[in-house]
């Protein structure tokens, strides 16, 4: 994934918040789970590419997306 215009933030389940920042691309291998999406206080235009099937879980809950 890449941010392309505005902030998003990213996170492995576990690991802490990946902020992304225009043209910083950031690499999740297949098969973990995470999540990503516009920053908190700041849209996203991003930049996606994935093969294979992609599996939605769960929603992020707000503390999550928060860092919290």
């Amino acid at each position: 994934i890449m941010a392309e215009e505005g902030r998003g933030r990213t996170q492995v389940r576990g690991a802490p918040i990946v902020e992304l920042q225009p043209g910083t691309p950031v690499y999740t291998a297949a098969y973990i789970v995470h999540w990503h999406g516009a920053a908190p206080d700041q849209p996203l235009i991003q930049l996606t590419f994935s093969s294979g099937e992609t599996n939605w879980l769960e929603s992020v809950s707000d503390a999550d997306y928060l860092g919290r």
